[in-house]
This record gives C-alpha cells, sequence and structure tokens, in this order.
C-alpha cells in the first residue's frame, strides 16, 4: 500500500486525519491499534506526538493521511508518499 502524504491547514500541529477506509486498507501487521476515540498516534521518543483521527468522511481523498504542515516537515520532509506493505 502506498499512503500519499498531504498537509491540511489546522492550529493544532499535533493533529492529522485520514479516512476510516484508508486506515481499514493498511495491512494488518502494520495497522495502529486505535483508541476509542478512533486515532492513533505516530512519533518517535525525539520529536512531538502526532494524533492522527480516523474519520468517517468523504471529502477526504482515500489512501491519503492528512497532517499539519510542522508533521510533514518533522517526519516525512522528503516524502510525499510512504510504503506500507
Amino acid at each position: 500500500m502506498k499512503l500519499q502524504i498531504e498537509v491540511f491547514e489546522t492550529p493544532d500541529a499535533q493533529l492529522g486525519k485520514m479516512t476510516k477506509k484508508t486506515y481499514q486498507n493498511i495491512p494488518k501487521y502494520k495497522r495502529p491499534v486505535l483508541s476509542k476515540e478512533s486515532a492513533f498516534f505516530l512519533g518517535d521518543l525525539i520529536g512531538p506526538s502526532i494524533t492522527i483521527n480516523v474519520l468517517e468522511d468523504d471529502t477526504l481523498k482515500d489512501d491519503t493521511m492528512y497532517v499539519s504542515k510542522e508533521a510533514k516537515a518533522y517526519y516525512y520532509r522528503d516524502k510525499d508518499y510512504i510504503k506500507l506493505a
């Protein structure tokens, strides 16, 4: 699976989102566990953690993860997509 990384405008630099369909398309062995709020967290031990909300939103593109420009600059600086398979 190829997951597109796109920037969206948000006042919260530690917020991201993706569709439920995209989340379900992530291979099970790489799929993060969802919290009861339908979110998961990205991060490392050094940088800020990013909360990715999994939404049922028809306005979002499938196979895309939306993050703030700060998160993209920190975690995906030279990447427009990531491979998950």
